[in-house]
């Protein structure tokens, strides 16, 4: 991935644009709030991996992903937004995952 300084968009904006690195029918986890893809059965996110039936917390909306934003990536204060790829990464990590 790209380094922070190269990457960093700053903090997600409630509202923005999902399209384009989204996929339509992706599910957003209850517990961990990773996007995974629509035929996932479990959460993708290593640390969670709980199974879809469980933690499903509906489509990957700009309103669903932005209900909680410091828990974003994981738990992470400091989530930022690579406009690289559109990934949100957590605030600990200097690269982009």
């Amino acid at each position: 991935g790209r380094i922070r300084e190269e990457g960093d968009g700053g903090p997600p904006k409630p509202g923005a644009s999902l399209k384009g690195f989204i996929m339509p029918g992706s599910w957003v986890c209850s517990q961990c709030r990773n996007v995974n893809w629509p035929q996932r059965e479990v959460c993708g996110m290593r640390k969670c991996q709980r199974p879809r039936a469980e933690v499903d917390a509906g489509p990957a909306t700009p309103e669903n992903l932005h209900m909680n934003p410091p828990t974003a990536a994981g738990g992470s204060v400091g989530a930022w937004l690579c406009r690289h790829c559109g990934n949100v990464n957590a605030g600990s990590r200097q690269t982009c995952f």
